[in-house]
This record gives C-alpha cells, sequence and structure tokens, in this order.
C-alpha cells in the first residue's frame, strides 16, 4: 500500500512542477510578444483616475451629435418638401396635358368661335382628382387662350393658333405657376387620318 501512496505522490509532484514551468514559459513567451508589439501594461493606479468623462468632453460630445441631428433632420425636411413640389407639378402637367387633349377635340370652328361655341378660358381644378377621397386638397386656377399664331408671315399663319395654358396655385405660403402651349391647324389631326 506504501508503494502505490509514493508512485501516486511522485505523479503529483511532477505534474506540479509541469504546471509552474508551462505557466512560467507561457508568461515569457508573452512578455516577449508585448516586447515586439511595443505594448506598455497599464498600471492599475491610472485606470482609477480615468474612469469617467470630463465636462469639457461630455459638452463637445453633446455639440457634435446636436450638429449630427440638425443636419439629419433637415436633410429629411428638404427631401419630402423636394418630393412634394415634384408631385404638384406632376399634377400640373397632367392638368395642362388635359385641357390640351381637350383642345385637340375641338374641331376648328369651335376653336375660332365661328359657330357661337366658346371655350371657357380659365378654370378651377383640385390637386386631388374627384373620386380619390373626401379632401380635394389645394387648388390650381387656369387660364386657356387661343391666339393667332405669330409665324413671320407664312402663307399658312391664318391656319394656325397657338393655345397656351398657364396654371397656378400657392403651396404654404409659395406661389407656383406653370405654363404649356401648342400650335393647332386648320386641317389638324382628324383630316389627316380620315381623309
Amino acid at each position: 500500500m506504501q508503494r502505490g501512496q509514493k508512485w501516486q505522490g511522485e505523479c503529483l509532484r511532477q505534474a506540479d512542477e509541469t504546471s509552474e514551468y508551462n505557466g512560467e514559459q507561457q508568461q515569457r513567451h508573452q512578455i516577449q510578444i508585448a516586447k515586439k508589439m511595443k505594448i506598455q501594461p497599464i498600471a492599475r493606479n491610472s485606470l482609477k483616475s480615468q474612469q469617467a468623462f470630463t465636462i469639457a468632453e461630455v459638452v463637445m460630445g453633446s455639440a457634435v451629435m446636436g450638429v449630427m441631428l440638425v443636419g439629419l433632420f433637415g436633410g429629411m425636411t428638404s427631401g419630402w418638401a423636394f418630393t412634394q413640389l415634384a408631385r404638384e407639378d406632376l399634377r400640373a402637367t397632367q392638368i395642362m396635358v388635359e385641357k390640351m387633349e381637350e383642345v385637340r377635340l375641338y374641331s376648328w370652328s369651335q376653336i375660332q368661335g365661328s359657330n357661337g361655341y366658346i371655350i371657357p378660358p380659365s378654370f378651377t381644378t383640385s390637386y386631388y382628382p374627384p373620386g380619390l377621397g373626401t379632401s380635394s386638397g389645394f387648388n390650381y386656377t387656369g387660364q386657356l387662350s387661343i391666339l393667332p399664331a405669330d409665324l413671320g408671315g407664312a402663307s399658312y399663319s391664318n391656319a394656325m393658333c397657338l393655345v397656351r395654358v398657364n396654371l397656378q396655385w400657392q403651396s404654404g405660403r409659395v406661389p407656383h405657376s406653370r405654363a404649356m402651349s401648342t400650335y393647332v391647324g386648320s386641317n389638324g389631326i382628324q383630316n389627316y387620318v380620315y381623309n
């Protein structure tokens, strides 16, 4: 029995020496790596003095965050404003094209007013077309003018007219206006298609 205990004690003693040797060797290896990388160990006492930010650091950090937030919200606001303006411009273009298409449906005598027909010179249309909800939004006001074509003395100038649509609207406090014009001939598209 003593022999087994002696052998067991010898094994434990060798294991302790091996682990001490491995621990020392590992520590030396870490010190060598730290020297190569030029890492300086931080003393525990110096950590206590760096546990919090100073007031100046907090104020500067808050100022930087404030400037970033103001820039972010300013960018978002201007993006929404540009999107709204693009929607209003698109709707204005739709209204002007609609009026031009109406003129295409008139005969030459209706455009000239020779048969007693008068094309309404002014109109009002809402931002939202009828049937798209309870609110109509703001209104577009427009004028449709049919003028003689100034073609510099061309022989066919009496057979043509200049049609101009002007549109105005107010978005917030800013007034906007757009215009579109085209020429209409006495031998319009119907004569070319059907003759």
